[in-house]
């Protein structure tokens, strides 16, 4: 005798298959139901059965259910902006960011020479990422020592003035474009200028960033005790927080109206940087809430605010430096408008946009991202000053020197 071959599912009606799966879903229901019979009943099946039971604390009252509660706002978010209660965070944002202009118009200046190996710029963008990293990686100490103001003061307002990205499209403008046409070289030389500003800032920021972050992690030890000294007393704290740069602004800009033997350009420069740095402060209210995680985050532009304030800064960036070279019909310029466009370049728009922050943003978004987000604001930027400046060098009339600084 032959055995009989398996039945295939192709040879049964639909009848049968119907019949089949059928049969399987109840024997199915029926093993479940074994189980859950067969299972310790629950703590509180049922309020009957359970009525003179006592819970796990020992009495008859069914415990409160907790009130579900919003998640916290993540760490990288700043916190909500109020005029009142954020006062402490702006005076320290004025104060750090008068430091961080100070700090690259001197290392510029630094670092300007004749047979110099690399532009001058490109120092004040390692310092300030390397002192990015640093707070990022003691981020809890700092807080824990002067509260979330002083990070955002260091962040934000040293780091974020040190670095600018307003200048680093001008300069990259210029590399691509052989302005103002000083050296004799060709197109291919002009491209080549324009990438190694790229390559050597882009590298050399992040590798700032990377190691301050790492030597702020493996080797230096924590900043701060359990206790901070300075919260000790946190009215005295904050009453000192407040008035220290409010003292510092306002004897800044008598200096600048009183002392006309003063250069003007670097205490103008000065004056316009807090202006800068709490602007940008305020567009990071166009970011969307940060994730659960650092690399997740809402639907929206995560960078949109950052992105807001390069691309404004590098705009009136450009416009400033036309101003200073494009001949007015009512002749030069005066002494003190020159020196106020030169502020607004070196001070308000030097702080209202960063490489720092940039950094950290690119660091966390990560992969295509991350490059997409480096690539679209560099070309934008070099977009702006070709659409500002070379399109007020390129209509005909050019440049003069309107200014003389």
């Amino acid at each position: 005798m032959h055995p009989t071959p398996p039945l295939r599912r192709d040879s049964l009606s639909n009848e049968e298959l119907t019949v089949g799966r059928q049969d399987r879903e109840e024997e199915e229901g029926s093993t479940r139901a074994q189980h859950s019979n067969s299972s310790p009943p629950a703590s509180r099946s049922s309020p009957s059965s359970n009525m003179d039971q006592p819970y796990d604390d020992g009495s008859n009252t069914p415990p409160e259910e907790p009130i579900p509660t919003k998640d916290p706002l993540p760490e990288t978010t700043p916190p909500p902006i109020n005029p009142f209660t954020h006062l402490p965070t702006f005076s320290l944002l004025v104060l750090f960011s008068i430091l961080g202009c100070l700090a690259r118009i001197g290392l510029t200046a630094l670092f300007t020479y004749q047979g110099q190996a690399v532009f001058p710029l490109i120092w004040s963008q390692g310092l300030g990422c390397l002192l990015m990293g640093f707070c990022v990686g003691w981020r809890k100490d700092l807080e824990r020592w002067g509260g979330r103001e002083l990070y955002f003061g260091l962040g934000t307002g040293l780091c974020g003035s040190i670095t600018t990205f307003s200048s680093w499209m001008l300069q990259t403008f210029e590399a691509f474009s052989n302005f103002p046409g000083s050296t004799q070289r060709s197109g291919v030389h002009d491209a080549a200028d324009g990438i190694t500003h790229l390559v050597l800032t882009v590298s050399f920021a992040f590798f700032s960033f990377h190691l301050g972050r790492h030597l702020s992690s493996n080797h230096f030890p924590s900043l701060s005790p359990s206790r901070s000294p300075l919260l000790t007393h946190p009215l005295l704290t904050k009453t000192i927080t407040i008035l220290l740069p409010l003292l510092l602004y306002l004897a800044l800009l008598l200096i600048c109206i009183l002392d006309h033997k003063t250069d003007r350009t670097l205490l103008l420069s000065v004056l316009l940087a807090p202006p800068g740095t709490l602007l940008r402060f305020h567009l990071t209210r166009l970011n969307p809430v940060f994730g659960s995680k650092p690399h997740k985050r809402t639907k929206g532009i995560p960078t949109l605010g950052t992105f807001t304030a390069n691309m404004l800064a590098t705009a009136i960036l450009g416009t400033s430096y036309v101003l200073q070279r494009k001949p007015l019909p009512g002749g030069a310029l005066s002494t003190l408008q020159c020196q106020v466009l030169q502020a607004v370049e070196d001070g308000f728009c030097g702080s209202l946009s960063t490489v720092s922050t940039f950094v950290v943003e690119i660091d966390d978004m990560r992969g295509r991202r991350g490059a997409g987000y480096l690539a679209g604001s560099w070309v934008m930027g070099v977009l702006i000053m070709v659409a500002i400046v070379g399109g007020s060098w390129w209509n005909g009339s050019g440049f003069g020197e309107a200014c003389r600084l």
